[in-house]
């Protein structure tokens, strides 16, 4: 009666049922990832010691830092304490080894935010994607697209007493489809940035396993990531390669339909992980599974389709960017003569082949890139 047992996993699945049973390891406590007062209440421990200007605001850390864990947290502020090291003394002095006078060495705020995007979450590890911060003005077009989005998956999360006073869960599914090229990818990074929300990204091929029961152990592994880095918008790309009809799923191919079952299932359990919004992206919406597309799974359908004319002109002006133009290039008059039915990717296309031109003009030109500008015979059309 003097021996307590107490034994710590990152796997508990794996562990053999026999251990788990009453009169062994009968009392299971999960550690879970903090939420944002647990990670302010972490970073105010390990900020204790540090000198930090009065600009240090650990809350907006704390909002910042979803998905991060103690030891995630712990080499945060390590980090914004060599960066603000560097910032003070410069590498060449840090480097030779001098005695430093660090009483006047203070970690700014700037210091922290410059350290988060060194330090990896751990539990998105796996499946790590740069988000540029991308905002729905970034979109060009797609008004009634950027509508729905906004109320489907922003507001939930902007508001959430409102939902929970209405008894509505926040997490959503809204599919997006349409030609390809037009967008659908940056619409759900975007979503992500408004909402301030982590991003999980993951390509439908990617799930799929050649050995039986690993596909499903996939997406149960990514939905449970999602859940614990809540809020979160976990995005499907490719989606008709996972989501499948199985009325179309021939013989020799049953594990596709047990994907589409396991799918179906974490979708289901979605409702309880409030925070966690599903948004999938299709170029076949025909090929998907009629269950997928119920409500409560992914029952919003919103068309991306190819720009219209008005658009062209600012999707020309977007990819140009901050490259310098020539004062006899009309971007109005380009953006007429362009073909009908062109996506943003084709008219991104058409500016790499302008800047492309550009650049071997001013080669056989043998001018200083100092001069370097676009031009009307740049252009193809």
């Amino acid at each position: 009666g003097q021996v307590v047992v107490i034994g710590a996993t990152n796997c508990i699945d794996d562990l053999d049922k026999a251990i788990r049973r009453s009169g062994r390891f009968e009392r299971e406590i999960e550690c879970p990832v903090p939420d944002i007062e647990g990670r302010y209440d972490i970073l105010r421990v390990h900020t204790r010691p540090m000198p930090l200007e009065e600009d240090v605001n650990l809350e907006d850390i704390a909002r910042e830092s979803v998905g991060f864990v103690g030891s995630d947290l712990d080499q945060l502020c390590r980090e914004a304490g060599y960066t603000a090291a560097e910032r003070y003394f410069g590498t060449d002095q840090l480097s030779r080894g001098d005695l430093l006078d660090v009483e006047q060495l203070f970690v700014e705020q700037e210091d922290m935010m410059g350290a988060m995007q060194n330090v990896m979450p751990s539990v998105r590890r796996s499946h790590q994607i740069d988000v540029p911060k991308t905002t729905f003005e970034d979109v060009i077009g797609h008004e009634g697209a950027k509508e729905v989005l906004r109320r489907k998956l922003l507001s939930p999360i902007h508001n959430p007493e409102l939902h929970e006073a209405a008894e509505l869960p926040i997490g959503s599914g809204v599919i997006l489809h349409g030609p390809p090229g037009n967008g659908k990818t940056m619409l759900a990074r975007a979503v992500a940035n408004v909402a301030g929300a982590q991003f999980l990204a993951v390509k439908g091929p990617e799930l799929i396993s050649k050995w039986q029961g690993e596909s499903e152990k996939a997406i149960r592994v990514l939905f449970d990531k999602a859940r614990k880095m809540a809020p979160c918008v976990l995005f499907f790309d490719e989606f008709d390669s996972l989501g499948v009809d199985r009325s179309r799923i021939g013989a020799g191919q049953g594990s596709m339909a047990q994907i589409v079952n396991q799918l179906l299932t974490e979708i289901d359990g979605v409702d309880k992980r409030d925070g966690v919004m599903l948004i999938a992206a299709t170029n076949r919406l025909d090929l998907l599974d009629p269950a997928l597309m119920r409500m409560g799974r992914f029952g919003i359908q919103i068309l991306i389709d190819r720009p219209s004319r008005d658009d062209y002109v600012h999707i020309l002006r977007s990819h140009i960017g901050n490259v310098p133009i020539d004062g006899d290039v009309d971007l109005n008059e380009i953006a007429h003569l362009l073909p009908d039915d062109l996506s943003a990717a084709d008219i991104m296309g058409i500016i790499v082949r302008t800047k492309e031109n550009a650049i071997e003009r001013m080669v056989a030109a043998e001018q200083n890139s100092n001069y370097f500008q676009l031009e009307r015979r740049d252009f193809p059309w």
